[in-house]
């Protein structure tokens, strides 16, 4: 996986802690307010209307997002586009990347943590 961009600089950071990530930006979050939050679960952050899992990994699947059925389908081409293109404007809060001497941290954006779990710039294939 590659490397982020801090955001206060130009350094790169990496992960502080070990934590189990699969291909998916959206495995083991929720959404709220244009945040991703860490849920250090199996949640589906696209799943709103309630808390929960990630329905390949139900099935018996390795979460990814190209592979997944669920959310990632012509059905939901309208709503993928809408997250794709606020990608610098949602935020995510993955619990590896936060560094305990940082006084304040406002996460990371959105298309950076796309680059870092699925190694591409967008969502759209």
């Amino acid at each position: 996986m590659e490397l982020i961009t801090h955001i206060f600089g130009r350094e790169k950071i990496k992960p502080v802690r070990k934590a189990q990530r699969y291909p998916c930006p959206f495995y083991g979050f929720s959404l709220d307010l244009g945040m991703l939050t860490d849920t250090k679960g199996n949640q589906c952050a696209l799943i709103t209307e309630s808390c929960s899992p990630c329905r390949m990994e139900m099935d018996g699947q390795t979460p990814s997002w190209v592979n997944c059925n669920y959310i990632n389908n012509e059905n939901n081409t309208n709503s993928i586009e809408k997250i794709d293109n606020a990608r610098d404007n949602i935020r995510v809060f993955p619990d590896e990347f936060y560094q305990e001497e940082m006084r304040v941290w406002t996460g990371i954006k959105f298309k950076d943590w796309i680059k870092y779990t699925l190694g591409k710039n967008s969502l759209i294939s």
